[in-house]
């Protein structure tokens, strides 16, 4: 059986998705990033953070939580 991971959050910073995931994890969600910056420039694309399949609702609620009440501003 594969894990299946889920993107629930594009960051413009690996910084920024790095506090994503921390706060994801004070919830008990584990998750992931994945830097799709690219390597040269550091400016073109995204860095994502993924959860698992299972997890991404609870997620989703979380960081909405999270950004509604400026924890993640």
């Amino acid at each position: 059986m594969s894990v299946q991971w889920q993107k629930v959050y594009d960051a413009d910073h690996p910084l920024q998705a790095e506090v994503i995931k921390n706060f994801l994890q004070l919830y008990g969600i584990q998750a992931v990033i994945i830097n799709k910056q690219d390597s040269s420039y550091g400016l073109f694309g995204q860095v994502e953070v993924h959860v698992l399949r299972k997890d991404v609702l609870k997620a989703i609620h979380v960081l909405k939580n999270g950004l509604e009440t400026n924890w993640l501003k």
